[in-house]
Parts: C-alpha cells; sequence; structure tokens
C-alpha cells in the first residue's frame, strides 16, 4: 500500500471516528428522563365534535384536557365556565350557542377513593350539547370554534363530503346460517349453510348459530382521484324505541383490506385464513378496490323474527306484568361517507385500545383541534330502508300512579 492510500484510510477512519463520537455525544445529549406524573401543562379544551350532513344534527362534548399530574381519583369537581359555541359554513355563521359551559365531574362509581372508602357516585363526564335541523351542502367549508373563558380558543375546520352514491336491496328468501364465537369486531365462522332459521342459538361451547339475510349494495366511488372511505351499518326504527343500531357482516376479506378494526387485531390484515365471515357495527371500507367504478357488494344484515323467540315462555304469561305486543319496525342500511383524516383518525384509536406489543410501532393519535384536543368530524350519509315487519313480544306495564 503506498503513502496516498495509507493516507486516505487514516482519513476516512478518523472521520467516521468524528462522525462516531458526534452521535453518541448528540444521542447523550438528547436523552432527557421525564417523569409524566409530575410534568405540568397548561389546560388545554377536549372537544369532540360531529356534523352529520344527512339528518342535519351537531353534538359536541367539551371537557378539560390537563396534565397527568394534576388529575386526582375520585375528584368531584364542578368546572362552570362562561363561553360560546359557534359554527361556520364558508365562513357564515349558521350557529351560536352562549351559554355557561359546565363541565362537571364526577369520579366512575364501584371504586374505592384514597381513604379505602367506598364511592357509589353516579359518573358524569363532559359538557354535552346538540342541535338538530342544520341544513348543509356538500363541498362546504365547515369551521367550529369553542371559546371559553381561562382557555385558548378551540378551532377546527372540515369540508363536507359528497352525498354517496348507493342503491340496496335485501333478499328475505335467502336465510344464510352463520356459528361464529363471540368475538367483536369480528365474528370467526366455522360453518356457512343455507336453512329456514330465524333465532339465535347459544351453543355449549359458547359460540352462536343465528341466521342472516343477504344485502346487496351498488357503492360509486365519488372521486377517483383521491382516496374515499365508508362507513356501513344497519340500523332497526320503530316509533317506540327510536334507533337502534344493528351491524353487519361481509365474507369477502378484499373488502376489508384497509379496515381498521381487523388491522388492530391479532395478525392484522393478512391473517384472514381463520374465518370466512367478519361482522361489525359499523364495517369502515375505502374505495381502494373500486378506484372510479360502481362496486356491486355483498352483505348480511342479521334476520328479523316475525316473533320473539321466548313468546310464550311461561314467566310472561304467568307474570301479570307484562302483556303482548306488536312494533311496527324498519330496517335500514345506512352508508356514510367521511373525509381521509377521520379514517386515519379511527385507525389510530383502533390500534391503541389494542395495545401496545414489545415489537410493535407507538400510536401516535392526531386530532384537529387547534389550541386544544380532539376531533371535529363531518360527514354525509344515506339511508335505504330494506325492510318493513311487525314484531310481536312481551312488553312490561308501566304501573299507574294516581
Amino acid at each position: 500500500m503506498n503513502t496516498q492510500n495509507i493516507n486516505q484510510s487514516l482519513f476516512a477512519i478518523l472521520i467516521f471516528s468524528l462522525l462516531f463520537t458526534a452521535c453518541i455525544k448528540l444521542d447523550t445529549d438528547l436523552k432527557t428522563e421525564m417523569d409524566i406524573n409530575t410534568i405540568s401543562f397548561a389546560s388545554k379544551l377536549a372537544v369532540s365534535a360531529t356534523l352529520d350532513g344527512e339528518r342535519g344534527d351537531f353534538n359536541i362534548f367539551i371537557a378539560e384536557g390537563r396534565a397527568l399530574c394534576d388529575h386526582v381519583p375520585f375528584r368531584k369537581e364542578i368546572i362552570i365556565r362562561d363561553g360560546e359555541i359557534r359554527l361556520f359554513e364558508d365562513d357564515k355563521l349558521i350557529l351560536t350557542e352562549p351559554v355557561p359551559i359546565d363541565m362537571f365531574y364526577i369520579a366512575r362509581s364501584g371504586n374505592d377513593d384514597e381513604n379505602g372508602n367506598w364511592i357509589n357516585a353516579t359518573p358524569q363526564y363532559w359538557y354535552r350539547f346538540n342541535k338538530s335541523g342544520i341544513s348543509t351542502r356538500s363541498g362546504s367549508v365547515y369551521r367550529l370554534e369553542v371559546e371559553i373563558d381561562g382557555y385558548e380558543t378551540a378551532t377546527a375546520v372540515m369540508t363536507m363530503p359528497s352525498v354517496p352514491v348507493v342503491t340496496a336491496s335485501m333478499d328475505t328468501t335467502v336465510m344464510v346460517i352463520k356459528h361464529w364465537s363471540p368475538l367483536y369486531p369480528n365474528l370467526n365462522v366455522f360453518s356457512t349453510t343455507q336453512l329456514p332459521f330465524r333465532h339465535y342459538i347459544y351453543l355449549p361451547d359458547g359460540s352462536y348459530e343465528g341466521g342472516f339475510w343477504p344485502v346487496s349494495v351498488h357503492l360509486t366511488d365519488p372521486n377517483p382521484n383521491e382516496n374515499n372511505y365508508f362507513a356501513l351499518g344497519t340500523f332497526n326504527y320503530t316509533e317506540k324505541f327510536g334507533n337502534m343500531r344493528g351491524g353487519i357482516g361481509v365474507s369477502d376479506v378484499q373488502i376489508l383490506q384497509d379496515n381498521p378494526d381487523l388491522e388492530a387485531q391479532k395478525g392484522g390484515l393478512a391473517d384472514t385464513d381463520y374465518s370466512d365471515f367478519y361482522f361489525f357495527s359499523p364495517l369502515f371500507i375505502s374505495d381502494r378496490s373500486f378506484s372510479g367504478k360502481t362496486a356491486p357488494l355483498i352483505f348480511f344484515s342479521i334476520s328479523e323474527s316475525n316473533s320473539d323467540p321466548y313468546i310464550d315462555h311461561l314467566f310472561y304469561i304467568e307474570n301479570h306484568c307484562y302483556e303482548k305486543a306488536v312494533v311496527r319496525t324498519k330496517t335500514f342500511l345506512r352508508v356514510q361517507h367521511f373525509p381521509e383524516s377521520t379514517f386515519k383518525y379511527y385507525r389510530g384509536q383502533a390500534l391503541q385500545r389494542q395495545g401496545v406489543g414489545f415489537f410493535t410501532e407507538p400510536v401516535t393519535i392526531t386530532g384537529n383541534v387547534k389550541n386544544g384536543y380532539g376531533y371535529f368530524n363531518v360527514f354525509n350519509a344515506v339511508s335505504i330502508q330494506l325492510l318493513e315487519y311487525d314484531y310481536e313480544h312481551w312488553t312490561r306495564i308501566d304501573p299507574v300512579i294516581e
């Protein structure tokens, strides 16, 4: 080796040593041990709000977001501040609610306090406000402002998505039997047959068996140049009970390739060989498998019996506090179209709920509330009636108070 090569080698070693030393020094300087139980910071508003484009409903929850060291378990607090909630459509004020904000808090009941005394208080969380009858427009920009004394004004901006283009129908002539273990949000299926079956059966091994009706859905991708996300679910409506949310099943795993609930489960999206049926409430999908097209999709809705399976049970017959009643019920499919940021926010929450393992990356949930915590979600939706029927069941008779 000549002198020039030796000098070049020594120079390379010197540069590597300097860089290695600098990295060690930099890494040492940046590592600071901090105790999250003692770190304090100014409280901010925690806001969770939703604007439903189909129903015109606006719902908001407000709480105080504080440092962990400032949280005292089992503490009863009354936080009443003057404030105002404002909602704008394309910079035009469409809603204002100037009221005292009561962020009253009682610890969850069923625990011992710090002195070992039993607490039996009714839990109450957050300030809540809702408003119906708000007319919205696709493509309009909605800005939420929450101004409360003692906090920075929290703001969030979202654009209303387009109304989903969808058609759907239910086939009540075919009853598909599913046998599953009680896992949520997906149900493991061990058999699939077609039988005239209408009720759920609880099996000795802890699993269930029940009937489902196929639902044919044609969903159109509204914009092939961007990612679009949807949530599908069924619900029943009666005049007595209002809306009662149900669920929706799917067997085609291609539909589930972006589903955050399945991704959060053990094995994730790649491990779908152990089951041929999944059940969600609601089901989140993307247009990844039908970009720029109208997709023919098959789902499954829980079958509805014409009568309660326990309609002739002796307990009800011999108990004079119950009487037979017929309830007119309507079953709907609801399809929601929401922004990509909402999908990512929900995905982060789903992964966080599942927990963090040794080899998993930490989950970061990014809200859209400036000067605060939380998320403001806007979405458009379509509800399609699939079925209308009379349901006979036993109902409790309310005593007459004179």
